[in-house]
């Protein structure tokens, strides 16, 4: 079983309080067309290849074990991923592979689970890996379990720049509650002014400033940083990415799914 794993960008990004120790947010999640590669087949033993990251603290190997134990699965299967979406970026990139597991797994042992089931598999895993199970533009509230998909969204295009910014999101999110509680300044994404106070977070406005000087009408980090994103009309997709690619490395046109 060969499958398409996706990332999203967050078009905005407001901190809305605290629950629980948890921040609550409203956002508008985009899925968006840069991906993953994976393949699930049975095996002898439960493996992962692809990953340099022991076995146990991989977010895929939870969500088959979360399965298996829930639905009483005796069988193993060994998965393969090709990773293109970079890690601490903002993309959601695990979350979206642990609910394409979740998926891949619903269809290769037939277990017919609904959609609100799959969801509730994957509140266990992680605040962005619900959106993952519905992967269609969303308005996006609380710790992430609360998805309301957006009709007749209408399509954008744009280019990712990931400068090798890697993110804590724990961190961030410290940082935010120490420095930035109370800044009443307008912000698309709230947790942009976090980032920026980390060593070599000034790199999001410089990225920003370089994809509005290349003809993007939208600049903004996405989730908790580093990739930053630009969106432009289709016709001058080809014409933005070519002037960014001139100073960026990792770059990469998208549009939404």
């Amino acid at each position: 079983m060969k499958l398409k794993s996706n990332c999203k960008i967050n078009l905005n990004l407001k901190i809305v309080g605290l629950k629980d120790g948890y921040h609550l947010l409203e956002s508008v999640f985009c899925p968006i067309s840069l991906y993953d590669y994976i393949e699930i087949d049975k095996s002898d033993e439960d493996d992962i290849l692809g990953m340099d990251i022991p076995l146990e603290e991989n977010i895929m190997y939870k969500a088959l074990k979360i399965i298996k134990k829930k639905y009483d699965i005796d069988k193993c299967v060994k998965i393969h991923i090709e990773k293109n979406i970079p890690m601490q970026a903002g993309l959601g990139g695990g979350s979206s592979n642990a609910a394409t597991i979740i998926k891949g797994l619903n269809s290769l042992f037939n277990l017919n689970l609904s959609e609100n089931e799959m969801i509730e598999v994957a509140k266990e895993l992680g605040s962005d890996v619900p959106f993952f199970i519905v992967n269609k533009p969303s308005f996006v509230e609380g710790r992430g379990e609360r998805i309301t998909p957006i009709d007749n969204f209408n399509k954008i295009f744009g280019v990712l720049i990931f400068d090798d910014m890697y993110m804590s999101t724990k961190q961030v999110f410290q940082i935010y509650d120490e420095c930035c509680l109370g800044d009443e300044k307008f912000y698309e994404n709230d947790l942009e002014r976090a980032v920026c106070k980390i060593s070599g977070g000034d790199k999001i406005n410089e990225i920003k400033s370089v994809l509005y000087a290349s003809g993007c009408n939208k600049a903004l980090m996405s989730g908790a940083g580093g990739s930053v994103f630009g969106l432009c009309n289709e016709n001058e997709l080809l014409n933005v990415y070519n002037k960014v690619k001139e100073k960026y490395n990792k770059v990469w046109m998208f549009e939404s799914i």
